[in-house]
């Protein structure tokens, strides 16, 4: 019987709450400016693999797109008076394409597995803040972005409990040279 290929979809919304400080020691007495940029963000991620059984491993090939959107809400800084910041809004949307190949081996209820691809951006992906002082004029400030195109490697450990799947995941990126680790559960039906 040939493997069957799957389609995995993932939703997601996140949210942060952040604070920010910024030290003024150009001007006496020393100043510094607090603010609290807030941001949300949301994923819709879809691909398609097969699992393909050969000798105690499964190597899977995946192809994938995943478009975000992520909005930084506008903020105020206090504390420095005429040189506190006005930092307005901003959203950046953009997709990313995934090619990747996974070995993976089922030690019982345990399965570790490593995966090496390539993933391509497309769209937004420099940050761009428009900023003023409390007295003066508007200015951008442009980020740095994360590269085009780069290799990454994940390492993973799943382990299941009936339709429950626990795992832990480090993945490493080698062009924006990133570097996350995630746990988690999932459920099958």
């Amino acid at each position: 019987m040939r493997p069957m290929p799957q389609a995995l979809g993932r939703i997601g919304f996140g949210w942060s709450d952040g604070t920010s400080t910024r030290s003024i020691s150009f001007t006496a007495p020393d100043r510094v400016a607090s603010g609290t940029p807030d941001a949300d963000s949301r994923v819709l991620a879809l691909s398609v693999a097969r699992a393909i059984p050969a000798g105690g491993f499964t190597f899977t090939p995946e192809a994938g797109v995943e478009v975000r959107d992520v909005r930084i809400d506008g903020f105020t800084e206090t504390g420095a008076n005429a040189l506190n910041l006005r930092v307005g809004s901003t959203d950046l949307t953009g997709a990313l394409a995934r090619l990747a190949g996974t070995v993976s081996t089922n030690l019982g209820a345990v399965t570790p597995r490593a995966t090496v691809g390539w993933r391509q951006v497309f769209g937004d992906d420099v940050p761009v803040l428009d900023a003023a002082f409390s007295s003066g004029a508007r200015f951008r400030v442009e980020g740095t972005g994360r590269a085009r195109g780069d290799a990454f490697v994940a390492l993973g450990l799943d382990g299941q409990l009936g339709p429950l799947t626990l795992f832990a995941d480090y993945e490493g990126d080698f062009g924006s040279e990133s570097h996350g680790v995630r746990a988690g559960t999932r459920i099958s039906w």
